[in-house]
């Protein structure tokens, strides 16, 4: 971290909220303290692309209206709390998904649409009938960068912008240029964004009246962890694509697939109109499970289905769903204006709902909800073990509850993580991509194995091992 970015007088260096987030490299970059402080907190990004809030110029002020919109700060609420103001009227509420008014998996009925969609394209669907019946004017969402970026926060107005910025795009983005930029022209918008983007959103419209006037519904995208734009330009290097190269990426290309977690990656090279397009699954760092780019503050959240969001969606990673390769999406819906849109979608043939029991719900994020909830555990006690500060959780799982045999994958994931984000920064500077591999095959075949003991005699034993071996907490 630079020194640039943790500067602060002695006043401000005694607050509670944002200042141990900063030092603790917890920001996930999102940019809500840079709206909530009008522009005196802003980012510089390090060589391993995680941004990081510069606060030399905020004053004690701007640290405490910062720290009440940071999606990681003690002194925010949590989405347990958010909820009870926000989501009232729910007549729900599980530890699982937060408070909801119902539970379901869908899919576009037009096989066009949901071909260019990421999952079962209801995300897109939902926000189009929010533009097409005046309940908002426009969309703050991720789309296609125009400039220096492959992707990047802006406004869709209309179906057709919005229609263009669709799908998946796993890159680390900043919001607050666009909001600061809407603040006060008198329009409604939604907001869409992975749980803690929204999260942080909330916080900033809980604190700000005219924002709350202005940003009417909230969508959340499931999310496994955030990435650094690094990934991209990992999967696409091994496209033959450097990442000076690197003009645009498609990471959920849907054609020549089987199931619906068996897609495509596609890059695109300056000046090329064709792109290379690879089995994502043959790509070297495709694995979720393996955790690489991770920012750290993906390692201590335990919001799995945007609890501080309107509706939540998500891939139906479920057996009934998976042999669709168009793609399904799940999600939990806590607003009745899209709920009568949902229903009257259904009941018009528009989209495919099917209403879901909570424990398939959760099945479809089974390996998200060990990682988020055991595995929460583990890092938080490795943490409080070495004295080091964390941000707090709402305590779902103990560790006393997760398995040595879990433990050993928690641990193991989070030291692979870590090592990516320098392994990749090296790995640029000398315009070689064995570099990356060489400094990170070690903790990938330790994972790979390790996946297997439960299919071995002695495997708590054999955890040990790795543990030791690899000389993990």
């Amino acid at each position: 971290m630079s020194a640039e970015a943790t500067h602060a007088t002695s006043a401000l260096a005694t607050d509670g909220g944002i200042v141990p987030v900063i030092d603790g490299g917890f920001c996930v970059g999102c940019g809500a303290c840079a709206v909530a402080s009008e522009g005196r907190i802003r980012f510089v990004e390090d060589e391993a692309f995680r941004r990081l809030p510069v606060i030399a110029q905020a004053g004690t002020d701007d640290l405490q209206r910062a720290a009440r919109a940071c999606p990681f700060s003690p002194t925010a609420l949590d989405e347990t709390e958010i909820a009870r103001i926000v989501h009232a009227g729910a007549p729900h509420q599980a530890d699982e998904v937060g408070r909801y008014l119902s539970l379901a998996a869908g899919q576009v009925r037009d096989e066009a649409t949901v071909m260019r969609s990421s999952s079962g394209g209801l995300t897109t669907w939902v926000l189009t009938r929010l533009l097409e019946t005046g309940a908002i004017d426009g969309v703050v969402h991720v789309g296609t960068g125009d400039g220096a970026e492959l992707f990047e926060y802006a406004v869709s107005h209309t179906t057709a912008e919005l229609q263009a910025k669709r799908k998946s795009q796993y890159y680390n983005c900043d919001f607050s240029q666009v909001v600061a930029g809407l603040k006060g022209n008198g329009r409604r918008y939604a907001f869409v964004g992975v749980p803690c983007y929204v999260k942080a959103m909330r916080l900033l419209t809980l604190d700000d009246p005219q924002l709350a006037a202005q940003f009417n519904f909230f969508v959340a995208l499931v999310c496994g962890h955030m990435k650094t734009k690094a990934f991209a330009q990992l999967l696409a290097w091994q496209c033959g694509i450097a990442p000076n190269e690197l003009a645009r990426v498609d990471f959920r290309v849907k054609e020549g697939t089987s199931r619906s977690d068996d897609y495509r990656f596609a890059a695109w090279r300056h000046g090329s109109t064709e792109p290379v397009i690879r089995r994502t699954r043959e790509l070297y760092g495709h694995n979720w499970g393996q955790a690489m780019f991770q920012l750290r503050a993906c390692d201590h959240c335990d919001d799995i289905f945007g609890e501080a969001a309107d509706i939540c969606l998500g891939d139906a990673w479920l057996p009934r769903y998976l042999g669709d390769p168009k793609g399904t999406n799940v999600l939990v819906n806590r607003h009745p204006v899209l709920e009568q849109l949902l229903r009257q979608g259904a009941v018009d043939g528009a989209i495919q709902l099917d209403d879901l029991p909570l424990a398939d719900i959760v099945r479809s994020q089974e390996g998200n909800f060990r990682h988020r909830r055991d595995g929460l555990a583990v890092r938080q006690a490795d943490a409080a073990r070495r004295g080091q500060w964390t941000p707090p959780r709402r305590g779902f799982v103990s560790l006393a509850q997760v398995s040595f045999y879990r433990r050993t994958i928690v641990r193991l994931r989070r030291c692979l993580g870590e090592a990516t984000h320098g392994a990749f920064a090296e790995a640029r500077r000398s315009a070689d991509l064995s570099v990356f591999t060489a400094r990170t095959r070690r903790y990938v075949r330790a994972m790979e194995w390790i996946y297997k003991l439960p299919l071995l005699a002695r495997p708590r034993e054999l955890a040990r091992r790795v543990a030791r071996k690899l000389k993990l907490v």
